[in-house]
């Protein structure tokens, strides 16, 4: 008997998206505070990251996440993280900006359509995070080997 993965091969596991980050954006995610759950719907996952002068507001979809309520634990979530693709959106200008939307989506890991490369900010196409996301994949356990 065959046994199929369900996974098409351009989804991505936090765990992915943390190691195809830039080691710049991985080494300023460390500086900032504790992200701030805000709430859970369906398979969405919100939190607010504070900044400098405004928090910044991260979205995660898990793929194919049993459905996650209000009720949900944040110690659920973070166990479905850890098994399940993902899908990551970040409300800051470095997302957009450096090209993390463009390319995150390209990889078939971001929610927003982009379709302009970072031509003059990271022409090299490197990273797919912002330290936010980042952030939050560390709060929320991601193991990175």
């Amino acid at each position: 008997m065959r046994v199929f993965k369900r996974k098409s091969v351009n989804e991505l596991l936090a765990r992915d998206v943390y190691t195809k980050s830039d080691r710049g954006s991985k080494s300023r995610s460390i500086l900032l505070s504790r992200p701030k759950f805000e709430k859970a719907d369906n398979k969405e996952v919100y939190f607010s990251v504070p900044s400098q002068f405004r928090p910044h507001k991260t979205h995660i979809i898990i793929i194919y996440a049993p459905s996650i309520t209000e009720d949900s634990s944040l110690d659920e979530i973070k166990e479905i993280v850890q098994k399940e693709d993902i899908k990551i959106a970040c409300s800051c200008e470095a997302f957009l900006y450096q090209g993390f939307k463009y390319i995150s989506y390209k990889a078939d890991a971001g929610i927003d359509k982009e379709d302009r490369p970072p031509i003059k900010r990271n022409p090299l196409q490197k990273g797919m995070a912002c330290k936010h996301i980042l952030a939050v994949l560390r709060y929320l356990g991601v193991k990175v080997v």
